[in-house]
């Protein structure tokens, strides 16, 4: 769940396209992060549920988890499948962003 009044920094990306989900309170490894790490290696889809106003939610899927950057303690969600065929979400072209 991702929102924009919420404890967390979630932020889309302009510049990569992708959201920057924050990670869980408390440990890096372990729970929610754990899952979310574990999303990444299985390929697994999510669901993504956008709080937008108190007890309104919008679910947005599929989703992926495509990376993780523990030294932001976030992870990159693509909102889009195509996301999971361009390779290193890091390094992605000016036309891969667009």
């Amino acid at each position: 769940m991702s929102s924009v009044h919420g404890p967390y920094e979630d932020t889309e990306d302009p510049d990569d396209g992708l959201l920057h989900y924050a990670y869980r309170e408390g440990d890096p490894f372990g729970g929610d992060n754990a899952k979310l790490r574990n999303a990444i290696t299985t390929g697994m889809p999510l669901i993504l549920f956008r709080k937008e106003t108190p007890n309104y939610y919008t679910p947005v899927m599929p989703v992926y988890v495509v990376d993780d950057y523990p030294e932001e303690r976030s992870f990159l969600i693509a909102l889009d499948e195509s996301f999971r065929y361009m390779g290193d979400v890091k390094e992605l072209s000016v036309d891969q962003r667009a």
